[in-house]
């Protein structure tokens, strides 16, 4: 299981609560590397190969270890026939818990969306994706944040100190939020950052991939740490929004109602509407590095205070499950 990802993250949240664990590697299938593949043809045979492997390697799984729960995380691979054979050899309660929304194209199938009422519950970071939960027939659903790993995701000093940091995905709206930053100050970090345009002034700030335990150092000493939720986060949040602060970053983000109602604007973060906005406070907080410094403090004691790491998150699924 790959360090840095959600899966990591709830695994070692349920050892922490003492329950006993089998995992389903999901990128354990023959040929996986042809994913990232430039030849056309592979990524199309590797995800072809990877639902016909996953289909048939879970139930028998499962099967072996016989679980009273499983904790399936996205799950657009799996069709309706395999979970319904899963509930049928066994008593175990079938739940769901999606990074991704389910009806963004790119994290979406026909298979996902059929299997919605198969779920015994669902949860989801999005308060506004509940009500099209129910309307899609979910049997139970319920509100779960994201969190942060506080063996990852915790102040880490070094001698970067860079002035602005994003650390995540290239997409174009991302791409253009960006421009006008000056480059002498932004670090790019994270995948497909190649996709850039080869005379992009973004091309010189883009650093590698900060995956696992080489992104805390990079949030930890930034004087400003960059969030852009995306369009399918609504008016929610991102994994970002815990991370951050738990890394001791000052983060600078879109403004979305959920921020909003974690966060202090200019006490525990900021905020931003627009490419004008956020370049003007990005000058406004780059003047003031002891402003900067404090807010993160702030940040880092609210989310670390209590209640936001993903062994209490998975401790909230089992309630919920148990109460049922």
């Amino acid at each position: 299981m790959t360090p840095g990802q959600l899966g990591a993250f709830c695994l070692r949240g349920l050892q922490g609560l003492n329950v006993a664990v089998a995992t389903f590697d999901m990128a354990g299938y023959p040929f996986a590397s042809w994913r990232a593949s430039s030849i056309p043809v592979l990524p199309d045979i590797s995800h072809w190969i990877e639902r016909k492997w996953v289909n048939a390697f879970l139930p028998r799984k499962i099967k072996r270890f016989k679980p009273d729960i499983v904790l399936i995380l996205g799950g657009r691979q799996f069709t309706v026939n395999t979970l319904t054979k899963i509930k049928a050899q066994t008593d175990a309660k079938l739940v769901n818990w999606n990074p991704d929304s389910p009806w963004e194209q790119h994290n979406s199938s026909a298979d996902l969306l059929e299997s919605i009422p198969i779920y015994d519950a669902h949860f989801t970071w999005g308060k506004f994706l509940i009500e099209r939960f129910q309307q899609a027939g979910a049997q139970q659903i319920h509100y779960l944040p994201f969190a942060y790993d506080p063996i990852l995701h915790k102040p880490v000093a070094n001698n970067t100190n860079a002035a602005v940091v994003f650390a995540g995905t290239w997409d174009k709206p991302r791409e253009t939020m960006l421009q006008g930053i000056d480059a002498s100050q932004l670090e790019l970090w994270g995948n497909h950052w190649h996709r850039l345009a080869s005379d992009s002034p973004l091309r010189p700030c883009v650093r590698g991939v900060a995956e696992g335990d080489k992104l805390a150092p990079i949030l930890s000493n930034a004087q400003i740490t960059l969030n852009f939720t995306r369009a399918q986060n609504g008016p929610a949040h991102n994994m970002r929004t815990y991370e951050a602060p738990a890394c001791g970053a000052f983060m600078l983000g879109t403004d979305t109602e959920e921020h909003r109602s974690l966060f202090v604007a200019g006490e525990t973060a900021d905020f931003f509407t627009s490419q004008a906005e956020l370049l003007e406070k990005l000058d406004y907080y780059l003047q003031r590095p002891d402003l900067c410094k404090t807010i993160s403090a702030n940040a880092h004691a609210f989310i670390t205070g209590g209640n936001n790491t993903y062994q209490d998150r998975m401790q909230t699924i089992l309630q919920y499950l148990d109460n049922e």
